[in-house]
């Protein structure tokens, strides 16, 4: 069973899946399980995912952030940029890190964005995601068959 999010990165709103291997390779790497790792992202996120942050107060660890989303990013594998859908190959991953948030790119994000896109990537998995309705279309107003009209006359009437 997979769990999908997406996340806001630079250019795009980027799909982001966890399937067993995800998870088994983030604590791999990480050396520590998913829970402790959303424990220390949580710390300093106060309120729902667009809460108040105290930065001051966060225990998080880099290389854990870059992990979560590194691991979301390979298992989501897509992306929507300009408006169009793009595949995401593995390998390109450590490129779009490295451009939004590790490397001496004008592009580069500040370290509380890679913080708030690991932080919704684990509070979605964890609590589950529903991802946002579409709009259903609105009704048009009924419009009369040719040939009738909205007015009935009486039988009477010449």
């Amino acid at each position: 069973m997979q769990s999908f999010t997406s996340v806001f990165i630079g250019n795009g709103e980027y799909r982001c899946a966890y399937g067993l291997e995800q998870y088994k390779e983030l604590e791999r790497l990480c050396n520590a399980g998913v829970g402790e790792i959303y424990a220390r992202t949580s710390k300093g996120r106060y309120g729902f995912l667009d809460g108040e942050i105290y930065p001051e107060l966060a225990e998080y660890r880099v290389l854990e952030l870059r992990e979560v989303v590194r691991q979301g990013l390979i298992g989501g594998g897509a992306a929507v940029i300009d408006g169009a859908e793009i595949k995401i190959a593995d390998f390109r991953v450590d490129e779009i890190l490295s451009t939004y948030f590790f490397g001496l790119s004008d592009q580069r994000l500040g370290l509380t964005k890679l913080w708030a896109a690991a932080y919704r990537i684990l509070h979605d998995l964890t609590h589950g995601y529903s991802p946002p309705k579409k709009a259903e279309p609105v009704a048009s107003p009924a419009t009369p068959k040719k040939g009738s009209t909205t007015r009935r006359r009486s039988r009477t009437a010449p």
